[in-house]
């Protein structure tokens, strides 16, 4: 792959605050409204100054790390 046509962009890494800002939406939004086309993700997005794309995928992730936790604590 050419370097010159690939578009760069620094990686950062989500801040414990932006963390719990996108834990938050979480648990208020349905599920059909977490995905990047939703109002409040690309509110929160623009906030951070992040694509709403990567606050779906946070928001998805914490989704899912949720769920683990919960089958973890029934099964106990």
């Amino acid at each position: 792959m050419n370097q010159s046509n690939s578009i760069n962009h620094k990686r950062r890494n989500w801040s414990p605050e932006e963390t719990m800002m996108a834990f938050a939406l979480h648990c208020i939004l349905a599920p059909n409204e977490c995905d990047d086309t939703g109002s409040d993700v690309q509110r929160l997005a623009f906030a951070l100054g992040r694509s709403a794309n990567s606050v779906s995928l946070k928001i998805w992730n914490i989704a899912a790390m949720t769920s683990i936790d919960r089958l973890v604590v029934a099964s106990a």
